[in-house]
This record gives C-alpha cells, structure tokens and sequence, in this order.
C-alpha cells in the first residue's frame, strides 16, 4: 500500500463523508471549494485517475442520439487504458439515470463537472476527456453570414 491519498473536503461536509474517508486511512484537509481546486491543479490534492476504474461498469446513455460522442468517449477511454468491465446502457431521463448510479453496483458515469444528486459524488478524473461540440449550417443558406458571425 503506498502513501495515504490527500483528500480536501469542505467544510460542513456531512458526517458519512468523513467517516467514510477515516474508513479508508486518507489524510483529509478541511478546505473550502475553491482552494481545493488550486490544490489540485498542483497536485498537492489527489484526483481520481483512470487506474482506480479498473472493474467497473460505465453507465453511458445509448450511442443513438449522438452516435459521434458516444463512440469518441469509449476511445477516448479505451487510448487513457481504461476498459470498462461493461457499458451499461442509461436511461435518457435523469432521474432514471441518478438511480442507476445510486442502485446499480460498481458502477461510474463520465459527466462534465456539476453538482451530484443525494447520494453520489462527483470527483474529478486526471487527463478526463475532453468534450467537443460542432456547430454547422448551410453555406447556401440567407444567412449564412449572421451564423458564422456567431460563431
């Protein structure tokens, strides 16, 4: 076993929290939110690596509607060498997909950085991918030069 992970957590955390990260013999710092992220952006707080995925399910929502990002985010994680155990299907509606989270076991979803729902955390992933949007129109288009304006 190597040396404790560095955990920040802010205060008035709940009392689950702590106890649970004392479970794990981690040395916890009391530290607001934001000088959290400065730590952790020069390393001095650990972050969840690809290496700590290892054997478990991603849920991520069907490749259907966004067949493109779907498939860009299992490579881009099958290139940081991380195979999930499987690739659950979720549910488009996110109440459905908060309780497969919560219910479903060893189990994670890749989600942009925002405020968990009761019962789940978010921590943030080394080397996490990276979300791209595209935005096209019709050259031909009557205004087409108003949208690349926008653009």
């Amino acid at each position: 076993m190597g040396r404790p992970l560095r955990v920040g957590v802010t205060p008035g955390a709940p009392p689950a929290v702590l106890s649970t990260l004392y479970a794990e013999a981690v040395e916890i710092d009391d530290l607001p939110a934001a000088r959290q992220l400065d730590l952790l952006r020069r390393g001095a707080l650990d972050e969840v690596g690809w290496e700590d995925l290892t054997g478990l399910d991603l849920l991520l929502y069907e490749g259907k509607p966004a067949p493109g990002y779907h498939d860009r985010l299992l490579a881009d994680c099958a290139a940081a060498g991380w195979r999930p155990a499987h690739v659950r299907a979720g549910p488009p509606r996110r109440s459905l997909f908060v309780a497969g989270l919560r219910h479903g076991g060893d189990v994670v979803a890749l989600r942009p950085r925002e405020e968990p729902a009761e019962g789940l955390r978010w921590l943030p992933l080394r080397e996490a991918p990276v979300v791209r949007h595209a935005l096209v129109w019709d050259p031909a288009h009557e205004s087409s030069e108003r949208i690349a304006a926008l653009v």
